[in-house]
């Protein structure tokens, strides 16, 4: 019984809402908090492999541009390494059905200018989420 106590007071939970409550109640309580961690989790652990994926995408691109720099071609990575940016692909396919149901007079923006947006998107979001947690 102490270490449903000492568990539920982790949760964040007061001693007197533990009295108040049946054992299965608490049990459901400590359940929910522990979902929400993992939950929260997860969501930095995704936030770390873009923010990898992203570096390494940058990465191997500078470095096949730098061997094909004589030649005169542009790599695209997309093409050479399309694990990496999986992610990046399901947001443009996204935003671009949005963006047809939109506007279907726009023209369409290349492969690479759909990669740059969305990898502009992606930081922008990443900045906005740091700057939430930094101001709480």
């Amino acid at each position: 019984m102490r270490i449903l106590y000492d568990r539920f007071l982790d949760a964040g939970n007061t001693p007197e809402l533990f009295y108040r409550i049946s054992i299965n109640e608490a049990i459901d309580i400590i359940d929910s908090c522990n979902r929400r961690k993992e939950q929260s989790q997860k969501e930095e652990l995704q936030k770390l492999i873009s923010v990898l994926d992203l570096f390494g995408a940058n990465l191997i691109e500078k470095v096949m541009m730098t061997f094909g720099a004589g030649e005169g071609t542009r790599f695209s990575l997309t093409e050479y390494v399309p694990e990496l940016f999986a992610n990046v692909k399901k947001q443009i396919t996204k935003e671009h059905d949005e963006d047809d149901m939109e506007q279907t007079s726009k023209p369409q923006l290349s492969s690479e200018m759909q990669l740059y947006k969305a990898q502009r998107i992606q930081h922008a979001y990443r900045v906005n989420q740091e700057r939430r947690r930094s101001n709480q």
